[in-house]
Formats: structure tokens, sequence, C-alpha cells
């Protein structure tokens, strides 16, 4: 099934949220899955495998990649040939790449294991290989001055498979107040009687 980017950037806030993360680490989320999906890339199933390593506390967790990306974004220069280390769906990360990309009009490369995500100027994210690792060391280099930039074609609606949508949308239920015999009473919800 496919979903508008917009209903993509919502459910991966909330589930962000149900997952934990703060507020604003929420809204990075949501607008991450966001460019990814418009790029035509897995990010909510990157996303999804990362919630589940993170909330089962998965041993080899690595960094978190959103947390890392804030740092990236927040200091543009930081990314600059560094080496990031053990990295969890380390996909997650190049989102928060494309403002330094497009400021610094340069090409960033992510490269892991069997995989890598390529940055260019305007918000264009392009992978290659293992785009589903879900645990890797990752490093950050400068592929050229970014005048072969590259424009995906840019995606209006996002394909979310069905197991990773039970497993956006489990966080995000975290996020729903219980209901109560009060709140019922008060009106929320179906009444006993409702047969619509």
């Amino acid at each position: 099934m496919t979903y508008s980017l917009n209903e993509v950037r919502a459910l991966a806030t909330k589930a962000a949220r149900g997952a934990g993360f703060s507020w604003g680490m929420a809204e990075e989320a949501g607008l991450s899955m966001r460019l990814l999906s418009s790029n035509g890339l897995p990010g909510p199933s990157a996303f999804a495998s990362y919630l589940t390593a993170l909330d089962t506390h998965s041993l080899d967790i690595g960094l978190c990649p959103l947390s890392v990306g804030v740092q990236f974004s927040d200091l543009p220069t930081l990314w600059k040939d560094v080496g990031v280390g053990a990295l969890r769906s380390p996909l997650l990360l190049a989102p928060f790449l494309t403002p330094a990309a497009t400021q610094t009009k340069m090409t960033i490369c992510l490269h892991w294991n069997r995989g890598q995500a390529v940055v260019y100027p305007g918000s264009g994210i392009v992978g290659r290989g293992d785009l589903l690792t879900d645990h890797s060391n990752v490093e950050v280099d400068v592929l050229n001055d970014g005048s072969e930039a590259q424009n995906p074609k840019v995606m209006t609606r996002a394909e979310i498979e069905p197991t990773t949508l039970k497993v956006l949308e489990t966080f995000a239920a975290r996020t729903y107040a219980p209901a109560t015999e009060e709140s019922r009473r008060a009106g929320a919800g179906a009444s006993e009687t409702d047969n619509d």
C-alpha cells in the first residue's frame, strides 16, 4: 500500500515519540523519513528496524543515527572525512547531510560494509547496495565539488511494507491516551449502543 509523504512523516514522528524520543528528535525523524521516501529509499523499513533494536536493547545497537545526524546538521563542518563508527541503520543518517551538501555544494558519500548513500546538493539522495544493513561502521567522504549533482526523480508517495507498517504503528500507538471509564462517560470513542 502507498502513503503520502505527509502520512509517512506523521507516522514516523509518532513512532519515534512512542519509542521515547523527545518531540524535537521525533520531528527530525519524521522529516528524515519523508526525505528518504521522497527519494524512493526504504527509510521507513530502516527506521522500523532501528526502533525494534532500540526497544529490545540489542547489544550491538551502536550509535543512534538520529543523534549523530542532528549533530551533523548543527555543526556543518563535522561531517568532513570522518569515520562515524558503529552505527545502527546507517541509511537514516543520510537526510541529515543534505543541508551540508547544499550549503557547501559538495557531494557527500556515506559508506558502510555493503552499501552507500550519496547525498547531492539540493536534497537528492541515491542509495546503492545493501541499504537495510542493521549495524555497520560508517564513514563520510566528499566525492566531488557537486558539479555532477544528480537529482533523482522525486516521489510523491511511498510504499511501506505491511511488516514495517505494523512495527511503526505499534510504536505510534504508545502515544495514544488509554481509554478510561471517565473518558467514555464524557463521550470519547464509540458508545456501547453505537451500531455504525
